[in-house]
Formats: structure tokens, sequence, C-alpha cells
């Protein structure tokens, strides 16, 4: 409930230089639930936590965290085959800032390290760009991976996740692609289906999404089960 009291002669209390500046208003009301403040109020710093956990059935399976506070951004990657014969974790620091409206951009750098070679063997930058809105938006996700000795190539990764409008909430177009030594080793496209969205649940179903795609670098079909949350 907002109280507000008329204070007669306020006009010229504020001549005076006897009450507080900051508080003049075209109709000389003062709010009980606005008392005078010396400037304006701070803005909230708040820490945004971000998991994803994925797996392909002809593929591999990895693990995504983040931290987001302010500008600063931290991100940890963990992937294995399915085979299990190749493993790596990636620990990367960076930003995330929005320069115009609707665009958001974030870079994160950082060292991998390959269990199978026992040793940081490469270097992973992470530059992503969202732009749009919640209802028409195309996010644009690159890896980098620079290797640090001659056997272990450079290669590129590049996701694309295209949300329309005219499509249902649940439902958009995801692309993926891997290229390294010379030869695209992925080539995804497919459709990403929130299976909160398509059902109308909430809790734990919310944040569970499958992505079925056809592979075109190696002609086969393959599908995504992942769990996506923000808290």
């Amino acid at each position: 409930m907002v109280v507000s009291v008329v204070l007669p002669g306020l006009a010229k209390a504020q001549q005076k230089g006897s009450f507080c500046e900051g508080i003049a208003s075209q109709n000389r009301i003062l709010s009980a639930d606005n008392p005078c403040v010396s400037g304006p109020p701070k803005a909230v710093v708040k820490t945004v936590y971000g998991l994803e956990v994925f797996a392909d059935t002809r593929h591999d399976a990895q693990v995504f965290f983040k931290v987001n506070r302010g500008k600063l951004l931290f991100l940890n990657q963990n992937r294995t085959t399915i085979d299990g014969k190749s493993k790596f974790s990636h620990i990367g620091l960076g930003i995330k800032i929005k320069p115009v409206k609707n665009v958001t951009t974030s870079f994160t750098y950082g060292p991998q390290f390959t269990y199978e070679r026992g040793h940081i063997d490469r270097t992973v930058l992470f530059a992503t760009a969202m732009v749009g809105n919640t209802r028409d938006s195309i996010t644009i996700v690159n890896r980098f991976s620079f290797g640090h000795i001659s056997k272990t190539p450079f290669s590129n990764r590049h996701l694309q996740i295209l949300k329309q409008g005219r499509l249902p909430d649940w439902l958009c177009i995801q692309a993926e692609e891997l290229h390294s030594i010379g030869k695209w080793r992925e080539l995804f496209l497919g459709i990403k289906i929130s299976f909160g969205g398509l059902m109308i649940r909430r809790g734990f179903l919310k944040n569970l999404y499958a992505y079925p795609m056809w592979d075109f670098a190696k002609g086969n079909f393959d599908t995504r089960i992942g769990y996506a949350l923000s808290f």
C-alpha cells in the first residue's frame, strides 16, 4: 500500500534548500514507499548457473556447466565418446556482454586436458552470439580448438539454433558441424523438441529435450537426449 502525504509549503521549503533536493516532484507529493535517497539505487549483480547434460546414441556424451556473474563467465565442458576411447575436460574464462539491443555475445578461453594423452594438449576458444528475442532468434556457437603439437591439429565446431515465431514454442531447428584435418567430420541437421513445451509440463520435464538429426557426413540417423537447466 502506498501512503502519500501532501506537504503544504513544500515548494517554498525546497527553494530555501531545507528539504532533500532529490525528492522534488511536479505535484509536490512525498510517497512513503520512496524515501529520500542520495543517489540512484545500485544495480543488483546476479549469479546465474547453467547445467546441460546430453548424449547421442552414435557419437558422444557431454556435460556443460556455466557460471555467469555480471560480465564474467566461467565454462566447464566434459566429453566422452560413446565407446569411451576418447575423453577430455575443458575450462574456460571470459565475458558475456550485450553490445546492442537484442544481441548477446560471449567469449571464453582456456585449456583442454585429454585423458588418453595424459596432459593438456589444446587451448579452446568459445565464441557465441544470440540475435533476436524470445520468439524469433538465432544462436550461433563457434568452438575453435588449437593443438599444442603437430599431432594435435586445429579443429572447429559450429552450432546454429533457429527459433522462429511461426513454429510452436516447443520446436526449433538446429544444425551442427565439425571440421578437422581438412574434412567435415560431422554435419548434423534436425529439430530440437522441448518435452516441457510439447506436453505443457513443468518441473523436471520442463528442461528435458530431444534432438533427432541426420548426419550428412556419415550418412546415418542419430538422436540426442538432453537436459538443460538454468538457476
